[in-house]
């Protein structure tokens, strides 16, 4: 699944803006795979598939890939399709290849028009849960195609080209944190990395509204303990429209027999602060979904997507 309308997309000039916070260490080589992998789990639902492709829940139009780029923000156009061949659209899609490539490279709303002609939607006035988005008959044709085209050799290498950006990106967005958390010559941590990366690819990024002086200033001189407790109310409570409200609150119960560190502590404030903030319209759903992400690369276990679930992380 993939959030959204918070979401920042990464483009050349955003990537270098997070240049300057870059650690004078390198991004571990072991490292760029699993945190990978951990991102992709999240964002196809365990399929890990390059040619995943999900329906317009979000009010994106579609979603696709490994990191499922969407649409509506433009992120499946221009981090992915925008150089590939119309030649190779229409060999690996040859009922929707050439229509498609052209609406993809009109507007962003012809592109969602055209890709919505495929779908039927329970309620069509929402961007948030209940919207019921599903394909047609022809929409299932549709989705095969894009499917096809997003497993094409081209396509596969533009979207691990575009993994290995937003990796170093998280790296550089962790090298951020730890300055500020650790001091200058800090080096962040594999968790850090991957929670850093998580946080980009699925909400954007956050420096003014969450950072290492909010959280300082949210825990106050309360524990670890304490701090965990009012983040598990919070996943316990009654917010209306929230995506994967039962993986929320097994995480309450699952979490709250954990005395976490101060690292973990800081960073699962941070993801609260972050889901707090999540205020437009097509976001609000993924409060919950963001602490239950979070907070399972945090702790290595949590559920998600349906499911509880752990991971293999490289030594930091």
């Amino acid at each position: 699944m993939r959030a959204v309308l918070n979401r920042i997309f990464f483009t050349t000039a955003s990537i270098i803006s997070l240049s300057s916070v870059a650690s004078a260490v390198t991004l571990p080589e072991n490292w760029k795979q699993p945190a990978a992998e951990v991102v992709v789990w999240f964002e196809t639902s365990g399929t890990s598939s390059w040619g995943s492709v999900t329906p317009d829940f979000d009010y994106q139009g579609m979603s696709a890939g490994a990191f499922q780029w969407n649409i509506g923000k433009g992120s499946l156009r221009d981090n992915i399709l925008k150089d590939i061949s119309k030649s190779v659209f229409e060999a690996s899609m040859p009922v929707y290849g050439k229509k498609f490539h052209t609406a993809l490279h009109d507007t962003t709303n012809v592109a969602l028009e055209y890709v919505r002609g495929f779908q039927t939607f329970r309620r069509p006035d929402l961007c948030k849960k209940g919207r019921g988005a599903e394909w047609t008959n022809d929409g299932k044709v549709f989705s095969q195609e894009i499917s096809a085209l997003m497993a094409t050799k081209e396509v596969k290498a533009k979207q691990q080209k575009r993994i290995d950006a937003d990796v170093k990106a998280g790296w550089e967005y962790a090298s951020w944190w730890a300055r500020a958390k650790r001091g200058p010559e800090a080096s962040p941590t594999f968790v850090e990395v991957l929670f850093f990366t998580d946080t980009l690819n699925f909400n954007g990024e956050w420096k003014q509204l969450a950072n290492y002086e909010k959280v300082k200033s949210f825990k106050g001189g309360r524990s670890n303990k304490e701090v965990l407790s009012q983040i598990a109310t919070y996943l316990s409570s009654d917010i209306p429209d929230q995506l994967q409200i039962d993986e929320a609150r097994k995480n309450t119960q699952l979490w709250g027999s954990i005395n976490p560190t101060d690292d973990q502590t800081d960073l699962l404030a941070f993801s609260y602060l972050v889901a707090i903030n999540l205020n437009k319209e097509g976001a609000k759903q993924f409060r919950f979904n963001t602490i239950s992400r979070r907070g399972t690369i945090i702790f290595n276990d949590g559920f998600v997507n349906g499911e509880r679930k752990k991971f293999s992380y490289p030594e930091s």
